[in-house]
C-alpha cells in the first residue's frame, strides 16, 4: 500500500517566499527555463552530463549545477553551450531597432588638370546630405 505524502507547512518558508520580489521571481524562472532548454537539447542529442562536461573542459558537477536552474550563466558560456548542442540560448536581435544602413553617392569629375570628387550621403528618407 502506497503512503501518500503529507502536506508540509513551514512558517520560515512562507516568510522567505513572501520576501521574493516579482523581479527576482522572473530571474529565477528564466534560469530554470534555460536549464530546461539545455537539458532537453542534451536529451534529444543523447549527450550525457559527462560528455557535455568533457566537450566544454568542465567537471560533470558543473553541468549538474547548471541543470539545477540556479546558475547565473555568462553570455560566453551560453554561446558555447548553444554551439555544442546546436541550439540558440541567446536572442540579441532587437525587433524595435532599424538596421543601420548607409548609402553614399560618389561623383567624380575630371576637367583637364583638376579632378573633383564629391560625396553625398543618402538618408533613409531619400534626401542627400554632405558628410
Amino acid at each position: 500500500m502506497k503512503k501518500s505524502a503529507e502536506k508540509y507547512h513551514s512558517e520560515v518558508l512562507d516568510e522567505v517566499f513572501a520576501e521574493i520580489t516579482p523581479e527576482e521571481q522572473r530571474k529565477a524562472d528564466y534560469r530554470m527555463q534555460l536549464a530546461a532548454k539545455i537539458f532537453d537539447a542534451m536529451k534529444s542529442k543523447n549527450i550525457s552530463k559527462l560528455e557535455l562536461a568533457r566537450k566544454m573542459g568542465k567537471q560533470a558537477s558543473v553541468i549538474t549545477k547548471w541543470l539545477s536552474g540556479t546558475h547565473n550563466f555568462t553570455a560566453d558560456t551560453l554561446f558555447e553551450i548553444g554551439g555544442i548542442l546546436g541550439i540558440q540560448l541567446l536572442n540579441i536581435v532587437r525587433e524595435d531597432m532599424n538596421p543601420v544602413v548607409s548609402h553614399y553617392h560618389l561623383m567624380v569629375s575630371d576637367s583637364g588638370d583638376n579632378q573633383y570628387i564629391a560625396v553625398k550621403k543618402i538618408e533613409n528618407d531619400g534626401s542627400q546630405n554632405q558628410p
